[in-house]
């Protein structure tokens, strides 16, 4: 499964790192089904930012690329015979720490 980001909802009421949380969940349980490949949104700041191989990616996204089967912003991997690289939505820095 592919999934191209905006995992998010920016407007709603409830927190977006709470959101993420839920989300990591339900993600966590359909990589127990399928292979899953994720690449963040414009939706998708929540939280602290990490740097993996040079490119700047939210910490609970990272989180989710070390669960099996994930594969998600900053990381690449291999489905089947395919190699899969997330790339995540780029904006500059500022604009990634409004969120």
């Amino acid at each position: 499964m592919l999934i191209a980001g905006d995992l998010l909802d920016m407007f709603i009421a409830e927190p977006r790192i709470a959101q993420a949380r839920e989300v990591q969940s339900w993600l966590g349980r359909l990589a127990e089904v399928t292979n899953v490949a994720i690449c963040s949104g414009n939706h998708d700041n929540a939280g602290h930012q990490i740097t993996l191989d040079r490119a700047p990616v939210y910490e609970w996204l990272a989180e989710l690329g070390r669960v099996p089967n994930i594969i998600t912003d900053g990381c690449t991997g291999l489905l089947d015979e395919i190699i899969i690289t997330a790339v995540p939505y780029h904006n500059s820095p500022a604009q990634k720490r409004s969120g």
